[in-house]
């Protein structure tokens, strides 16, 4: 696509998890559920149980409810339970805090992958996997045999947390026993089993329950555990901060927001809309906190710590969880309403903390958890279109305009998708280049330069006329090059046929044709020119279909008579066209003079002859000379013969000699005009 490299600036545009509707039925507790497609949060029951695990889905697009799970069964959305979906974890009593999560498949938009891991008090602290295709059983889903209950790996602390990238997900965990972090890239090939190991850069301590969250950007991890420490009763809670790599799954660069000992139990996170807060649940104390990201510093932040609400005795503040509507939910263990934290962009007190104000329905209440938001891969898509570039072409040549090398797909904008497109007139062109990671747009502002070259339509001239092709340009690089191979900027044509030039302006080349007919209606010939004997008559007579007709005598009629030496021509009007031929006419002489006799001086020469005769031949006797002249060296008679068309001519002349008194002169001039007199200049004897 570019004449000449482009600069480009991308500014990724995050789409947020939110933005579909996967997310708009919760079922959770004690048979709780919510439905958030009406704008507000609707109440209704479902058939789960459980304490702590459970996630939920619903179709990307309608919001309507697709299954949901408690990390032991599977239920449809009629609320039972799939054919297939029962034991698909460890978790009996549902009490691995985020122990299921629900991943799409990412090439096959009716496949699911749910998770479930063990609880803390299986010491195995095993992860397993099965596959969910909603096309089976009627279309209300089932887990697919062989599918189920995979295996993935073993030591993990409760918590775990999916997180979408452009063209999949990665899978993030915490081990039990060591301080590592372990991402599982999850794509289009399935799941890669080597998981990507990045180290805990705080000191070890026996580790129970998590919470992974990721920033909406997806590039900061929070991650907030709480430990019962072994033997002494007490416990251990920190809130930390961390780098994330989404391409290459690396968690780097932590830092310890807070940490606590036997003051706190930091049970869950949740960031606000925007990224700039995050709001930690305390279980201990039964309260929710919230921290200042935008701050400058990791001092400030933690100092920016402001408890936002704080409940009394009898009440639990549990999970934290932001729903579809951008609202941050909060889980309350055995109680029939669930509390919510509204405008969470705001530093407190400017974020509202509103209890009970979603009361569940009859027969239900919440236990610890909420479920966990279902992401799908996110294309990031350039928030500013590519800076154009512009592209020129000239006048019937064709541009080919190319999408970036090695992207997976393109899209043009007629909706073509290959990856060049050919352009033959000016406008304005774009293509997507689609990569696994990103999506760029280039917009092409094309003009055509266009060569005026004309030589003419097709057209016919008449016989003996000329017709001019003019291809002159302006541009001081110019040439031109005719069919005849000549290279002025002009052709001029008196034939028929085809007529064709090419010019070279600049960087571009145009050519151009015309068919030139000749109209020959208006031809004639008069003749060859010819010769006349004397007293001889010749007769021209003009064409009888003649339109008009003028003679060079200015005569009128349709013939002429001859009696004298000339050039006549005729000009006609025939088929819209006029033609005009001539005929020389001469006379031949019939007679002829050689000279009169002579007497000369001996030594002397002497040239007898005469002028040339038209079309004759000539014969002198007694030299035998074939010339309308002959020098004369020795006395005698000297004949010359003529012939020609009109007859044979004959004429003699004496020459004699004698002897005679000569004396040296120079004329004062000479006439060469082979008349035998003074034809030479130079130094002559004068004899008498």
């Amino acid at each position: 696509m570019r004449k000449l490299p482009v600069t480009v600036i991308l500014i990724f545009l995050h789409i947020t998890a939110f933005a579909q509707r996967q997310n708009n039925n919760w079922c959770f507790g004690n048979g709780a559920a919510i439905d958030f497609n009406s704008g507000s949060p609707a109440s209704y029951k479902s058939s789960v149980n459980a304490f702590e695990a459970c996630a939920t889905v619903s179709d990307r697009q309608s919001g309507a409810l697709l299954f949901y799970t408690d990390g032991v069964r599977i239920w449809n959305s009629q609320h039972n339970v799939m054919p297939n979906g029962n034991a698909i974890g460890n978790d009996i009593f549902s009490s691995a805090m985020r122990g299921v999560a629900i991943v799409p498949v990412t090439n096959d938009s009716n496949k699911y992958y749910v998770f479930a891991m063990d609880p803390e008090d299986i010491s195995e602290g095993a992860l397993f996997y099965s596959v969910v295709d909603m096309k089976l059983n009627g279309g209300l889903g089932d887990v697919v045999s062989g599918k189920k209950k995979i295996k993935l790996g073993k030591d993990f602390v409760e918590g775990m947390a999916a997180v979408p990238t452009c063209d999949g997900h990665w899978l993030l965990l915490s081990s039990k026993v060591k301080n590592e972090f372990y991402a599982y890239r999850i794509s289009g090939s399935g799941i890669d089993t080597n998981a990507v190991i990045s180290q805990m850069p705080y000191p070890y301590v026996a580790h129970t329950l998590a919470c992974i969250k990721a920033s909406p950007d997806e590039k900061k991890i929070l991650y907030t555990e709480y430990t019962s420490l072994p033997f002494s009763g007490s416990t251990y809670s920190i809130i930390t901060w961390h780098d994330f790599d989404e391409k290459t799954g690396v968690i780097s660069n932590g830092q310890l927001l807070d940490a606590a000992s036997t003051v706190a139990n930091y049970y869950s996170g949740e960031f606000s809309e925007d990224g700039t807060k995050v709001y930690i649940s305390d279980l201990r104390n039964r309260e929710v906190l919230q921290y200042d990201l935008s701050q400058p510093s990791l001092a400030a932040i933690t100092a920016s710590r402001k408890t936002v609400y704080k409940a009394g005795s009898g009440k639990s503040i549990s999970l934290l969880q932001m729903g579809p509507d951008n609202n941050i939910y909060v889980a309350n263990n055995g109680l029939t309403a669930i509390d919510r934290i509204s405008n969470t962009n705001a530093a407190f007190p400017g974020c509202v903390y509103a209890t009970g104000i979603v009361t569940l329905a009859p027969g239900t209440s919440s236990r610890q958890s909420l479920p966990p938001a279902v992401t799908y891969p996110e294309v990031k898509s350039l928030d500013t279109v590519y800076t154009t570039s512009d592209r020129s072409f000239c006048y019937g040549d064709t541009l080919h305009l190319q999408g970036l090398p090695g992207a997976l797909k393109y899209l043009w904008q007629d909706n073509s998708t290959q990856n060049s497109y050919k352009v033959d007139r000016k406008g304005t062109y774009w293509v997507t280049s689609s990569f696994s990671c990103l999506e760029q747009t280039d917009t092409y502002n094309v003009s055509m330069t266009t060569l005026p070259l004309y030589i003419g339509k097709d057209t016919t001239i008449c016989y003996g006329d000329k017709l001019l092709l003019k291809a002159g340009l302006s541009g001081d690089s110019t040439t031109y090059l005719w069919q005849d191979g000549t290279t002025a900027d002009s052709l001029t044509v008196i034939r028929d046929g085809m007529y064709y030039v090419t010019v070279h302006s600049g960087a571009c080349l145009a050519s151009d044709t015309i068919s030139v007919s000749l109209n020959t209606k208006a031809f004639f010939n008069l003749g060859e020119d010819t010769i006349l004997c004397t007293g001889d008559e010749y007769i021209l007579t003009a064409p009888d279909d003649a339109d008009t007709f003028m003679w060079s005598t200015t005569s009128l009629d349709s013939f002429i008579t001859i009696k004298e030496k000339g050039t006549y021509s005729l000009k006609i009007e025939r088929g819209g066209c006029s033609f005009k031929d001539s005929i020389d006419v001469k006379y031949a002489e019939s007679s002829f003079n050689i000279g009169k006799d002579s007497t000369l001086c001996n030594g002397e020469e002497y040239t007898i002859g005469m002028g040339s005769i038209l079309n004759s031949q000539y014969y002198w006797s007694p030299t035998g000379t074939m010339d309308s002249l002959v020098t004369a060296t020795e006395p005698g008679i000297y004949a010359l013969t003529v012939q020609n068309r009109c007859g044979t001519f004959h004429d003699t002349a004496l020459v004699d000699f004698k002897v005679c008194d000569c004396n040296p002169i120079t004329p004062t001039a000479f006439t060469p005009n082979n008349d035998g007199l003074n034809d030479k200049f130079g130094p002559i004897l004068k004899c008498k």
